[in-house]
């Protein structure tokens, strides 16, 4: 028996099915209109399809794909108005269709090109509620919160956020991974930036876009070479537009016929690399840390400043550009211009108080750098309020046309940012025969002790620093490298140990001709990093004929204890890099004679003779000195050393140390000539070396 309630339940369900035949039976039925316009959609014919749309929602109102499909015709007119009727339109279908999840990402695309970002958001966030698997919807969310951190500074980390949530459901998608990449990146999360792109690689490994924010990615964890692979991967494959700008050579294009792509990539390439290894901060690594900046400026400069609604990249706006060659200014204020005008009489008529209103008023922003210690300003003002900021200049005012061209003549500069604090290095090089046709150079640096970090071990104090050196020679070609960990270990105290400077040595044999030697040491436990450079001219060496080494200044010459990285035969010549000698104390220095002759009984002599002469020093000073000047007229001659030596042996070969005293000198600078004379050939050779007579 079926009682009351039971036969009210069966009711309903019957009531239920009826429905869903009845709705079956309207889908099923004829759909004239709606399939005319899909046809004219897709034909191109928007107009046409719209009245077909119209028709088919006025048959069945409740058809919700009908609704969908007229808003996405009058979305395809990019009118004011055909965009309000298409989100109407979107409404519509939602209503009939909630959990459609194309409609809702249709109508937040809508609303975006609207510029109603607030109700935009709302949409994209249901879609994701409705389907978390559809990727688009967390880009075009994640595109909102861009924009507004770029309009109003905030929402960043928004973004980032919601494209991780997207990236944890196991997207793949290309869009969302790189926009999480250049995201990512801006906020230094660089582990995620690198994981992300690293995924469009796997599948698409030309992807130039992916490769430049992969190289930043790279940049940000430190791994310098291989961000700088990445970015030369990406530059040859770009556009000769876009590799002219990343290589800084727009000046150069035409000569290069770049404009007319006569020029292979990689030969503008090498010319780029070439252009720029005389910008780098640190040429004792491989990667061109000044390069990897400006690529990472221009990177940076596109997210920043583009302006989507006036089509403008960031790297071709005001702000982009000033960004790409000063870098991010030290202070960034924002406001609106306070341009103002005089009442008109109409308004004075309806009692406004106020002598002036604002006529006009623009967003501005104020750029603040320093330079050498001074600072200058740039200005720029969104005259159409696009978002597009240019130079806030009025163009009938001609010292405003000279302050922009003033403003832009300041020359690019950098200022490198190193992991910890720079402390002060010097070094110097010496040239001496090794084998016939190769010469051995040798490089001398010193780091003051006071600005290192002495950790105390035992009884000892410890030093470790790791060391860098690359070679180059005229065409920058790396022809030497050396990394090194060095360990120094002092006994006594704290103070004594950090009196004086730790002086490093590195031989290498090299062919004659020019170099430069860049050479590093870093303390990666104290944060602490030297950086400098030598030009190195190796000279030519020949034992068959009478010819001298470079001199080598040292602090101290003595017999070798034992196996030193300063030994020299049975000597121990500890050099000075900084080629500064007390006057109390005397100047040491080493050199080597090649090619002397040899007499009837295998015997060699020649004659030294040394000159120690003044190029720019102090006067004496003293009362005496002043009383003297009194009764001459002309000034004193400054004091020189000049001494001949006579030496004998038993070799065409001659090492030679000799110390000189400093005391009849006076502070400044020196130069020390040293000519040879062999007396049994009588032939003669010479050179030449500066030094400094300190306090």
């Amino acid at each position: 028996m079926v009682t009351s309630r039971q036969a009210v339940v069966i009711s309903l369900i019957a009531f239920a099915i009826c429905l869903g035949h009845a709705a079956e039976a309207r889908d099923e039925k004829p759909r004239p209109h709606y399939d005319a316009g899909v046809a004219l959609l897709e034909q191109g014919d928007t107009h046409k399809a719209i009245e077909e749309f119209r028709a088919a929602v006025h048959e069945d109102y409740k058809f919700a794909d009908a609704h969908a499909r007229l808003a996405e015709a009058y979305f395809r007119l990019n009118t004011i108005e055909a965009r309000r009727l298409a989100a109407e339109a979107y409404e519509l279908a939602i209503r009939y269709d909630p959990q459609n999840a194309d409609y809702h990402l249709a109508l937040g695309r809508v609303q975006a090109a609207q510029s109603f970002d607030r109700y935009a958001e709302k949409s994209f966030l249901k879609t994701i509620e409705v389907a978390p698997e559809r990727p688009e919807a967390y880009v075009e969310c994640g595109a909102i919160y861009i924009r507004r951190w770029r309009d109003q500074d905030k929402d960043l980390r928004k973004a980032y956020d919601l494209l991780v949530q997207g990236y944890d459901k196991g997207s793949t998608d290309r869009d969302l991974l790189y926009t999480l990449g250049r995201v990512s990146n801006e906020l230094e999360e660089y582990g995620m930036a690198e994981e992300a792109l690293l995924r469009i690689l796997v599948d698409d490994p030309s992807d130039t876009e992916a490769l430049f924010q992969y190289g930043a990615a790279l940049q940000g964890r430190g791994k310098l070479e291989e961000a700088e692979e990445a970015y030369w991967n990406a530059i040859l494959e770009t556009s000769r537009e876009s590799r002219a700008l990343f290589l800084g050579i727009d000046g150069y294009a035409e000569n290069l016929g770049l404009g007319s792509g006569e020029a292979d990539a990689a030969v503008v390439a090498e010319f780029g690399r070439r252009l720029w290894r005389n910008r780098d901060p640190d040429l004792s690594t491989e990667a061109n840390e000044r390069l990897l900046e400006h690529w990472r400026r221009i990177l940076q400069a596109d997210l920043r400043f583009e302006a989507p609604r006036a089509g403008l990249r960031g790297r071709d706006s005001a702000r982009g550009q000033s960004h790409i060659r000063y870098g991010p200014p030290l202070e960034r204020a924002s406001f609106l211009d306070e341009t103002k005008r005089k009442l008109r009489k109409d308004e004075i008529a309806l009692g406004m108080e106020d002598d002036q209103v604002e006529r006009n008023p623009r967003p501005v922003e104020v750029w603040t750098y320093e330079m050498e210690g001074k600072h200058f300003q740039l200005t720029f003002r969104d005259r159409f309020l696009d978002g597009q900021f240019g130079f806030a200049f009025d163009e009938g005012r001609t010292d405003a046309r000279r302050w922009e061209t003033m403003i832009r003549e300041i020359p690019e500069f950098h200022l490198p940012l190193y992991e910890g604090t720079q402390i002060r290095m010097i070094a110097d090089a010496c040239s001496f025969l090794r084998d016939p046709g190769i010469t051995r150079q040798e490089i001398y640096y010193a780091v003051p002790a006071e600005d290192l970090g002495f950790v105390k071990e035992g009884d000892v104090w410890t030093e470790k620093l790791l060391r860098r050196i690359l070679i180059y020679n005229e065409d920058w070609e790396i022809v030497a490298r050396e990394t090194t960990t060095v360990i120094t270990q002092v006994s006594g105290t704290l103070t004594n140990v950090r009196r004086g400077a730790l002086i490093h040595q590195s031989d290498y044999n090299l062919l004659p001709g020019r170099y430069l030697a860049a050479i590093s040491v870093e303390d990666e436990r104290e944060e602490l990093i030297g950086l400098t450079e030598v030009a190195l001219d190796v000279r030519a060496f020949d034992s068959s004929s009478l010819m001298i080494s470079d001199i080598q200044l040292a602090r101290a010459i003595r017999p070798s204890p034992g196996r030193t990285p300063f030994d020299k035969g049975d000597l121990t010549v500890e050099p000075e890099p900084t080629r500064r000698f007390r006057r109390a104390k005397p100047v040491h220095f080493y050199y080597e004679v090649y090619g002397l002759a040899l007499d009837g009984s295998g015997r060699s002599s020649f004659k030294a003779t040394v000159r120690v002469i003044p190029i720019d020093v102090e006067d004496a000073g003293g009362l005496w000195e002043g009383i003297r000047r009194l009764f001459r007229r002309k000034p004193s001659t400054p004091p020189h050393i000049a001494n001949t030596f006579t030496y004998e042996g038993a070799s065409s070969f001659s090492p030679r140390r000799l110390s000189l005293d400093l005391a009849p000198l006076r502070f400044g600078r020196y130069v020390l000539t040293l000519s040879i004379q062999d007396t049994v050939a009588g032939t003669e050779t010479g050179t030449s070396t500066t030094f400094y007579v300190t306090r």
